[in-house]
């Protein structure tokens, strides 16, 4: 907090008046502003990149070392675009754009296998870091959002190759 003049406050009185009733009002409802600032500032700090930075290190010891040099440039290099997003605002639509540009700029056995360590990531992440993942998916499964991500790279790629997309 800093300590001034009121001429120097950015902020009219009537405004500071609103913001000061609506805040009243959450609390006589019962939530509690502050928590959701406080959670909200938290979330935004459990970016992709950080989390996939933990992941990468927990699970080093599980693969080989030529697959962890793989799953490392694909969840480093080729994610990058999602790195800079907090986890709970990753959408389908950022990770099919994300795949999209790789299947067109390396090509689509790249964005297949960058798909596939995308959702091991997602997968096997703690769960306490991934209860979150997707908004309006608050404590349920990623699994449906990789299954659906994963019928849909499959029909895109099938469409680029000019081949007849089967099953599902």
């Amino acid at each position: 907090m800093v300590l001034g003049s009121a001429k120097s406050a950015r902020l009219n009185l009537a405004e500071i008046r609103k913001t000061a009733s609506r805040l009243h009002g959450r609390v006589q409802l019962g939530q509690d502003p502050a928590m959701d600032k406080e959670t909200a500032r938290v979330e935004a700090d459990n970016t992709v990149g950080v989390l996939i930075d933990q992941y990468l290190k927990t699970r080093k010891s599980d693969w080989r070392p030529r697959s962890e040099v793989e799953i490392r440039r694909h969840l480093t290099k080729h994610a990058k675009p999602l790195h800079s997003m907090p986890i709970t605002a990753v959408s389908q639509r950022n990770v099919a754009g994300l795949l999209n540009d790789i299947a067109t700029h390396s090509g689509s056995v790249t964005a297949n296998r960058v798909r596939a360590s995308l959702s091991t990531f997602l997968l096997k992440s703690r769960p306490s870091r991934t209860a979150y993942l997707f908004r309006g998916c608050a404590g349920q499964s990623a699994a449906p959002f990789i299954m659906r991500l994963w019928v849909a790279g499959i029909r895109g790629l099938c469409a680029r190759s000019g081949r007849e997309c089967r099953g599902r």
